[in-house]
């Protein structure tokens, strides 16, 4: 069901949404990685197919990853994806009203960590809330209709994080917990 809208005639104009459900934040983690590697996997075939029958579109795609992050410290330690890849942590309200501080932020700190080395943007959403209902919105809006407004960065992990593909820095992020 993936590869319809994934496909090579559709990958210079598309946008990957990841949700993950931050009431259950044991399983986010482990989530994210199984949806960027198996995304990203057919991302990669459907990109070698671009690459086959038309050069100029692949270029594109390209080069619109290479202008993102060349002005990024950590361009050469990313592995950006070659579309746009958002992750919205939804049920904001739940995460932010019911666990450990230290443990909400270890797991701001990894999921900022994984957005930045694959390159994606990342939003905390809730219905329940206006702040993180308008960053989502306006995060959707940015891609949906290819909108270059900008919201206030936020990295704070006691707030709803709002961090745009190549906003952040390993330096600024650390190493996460096990990395060493």
């Amino acid at each position: 069901m993936l590869k319809a809208p994934l496909s090579s005639t559709n990958l210079h104009n598309c946008s990957v949404v990841i949700t993950l459900d931050l009431s259950q934040p044991g399983n986010v983690i482990e989530s994210l990685q199984y949806w960027v590697q198996t995304l990203g996997g057919i991302i990669s075939r459907e990109l070698e197919e671009v690459k086959l029958e038309n050069e100029a579109a692949f270029q594109l795609i390209q080069e619109r990853v290479a202008e993102k992050w060349e002005k990024s410290e950590d361009r050469n330690k990313v592995k950006p994806m070659p579309v746009p890849f958002v992750i919205v942590c939804s049920k904001y309200d739940d995460f932010a009203n019911k666990f450990d501080p230290m443990k909400k932020k270890q797991l701001c700190l990894a999921l900022r960590y994984y957005a930045h080395l694959y390159g994606c943007d990342l939003v905390f959403a809730s219905v329940k809330e206006r702040l993180p209902f308008n960053l989502f919105k306006s995060m959707v809006n940015r891609h949906a209709f290819d909108l270059s407004e900008k919201v206030k960065i936020e990295k704070d992990p006691n707030n709803a994080i709002n961090m745009y593909a190549a906003s952040d820095s390993f330096l600024n992020i650390g190493e996460p917990d096990g990395s060493g």
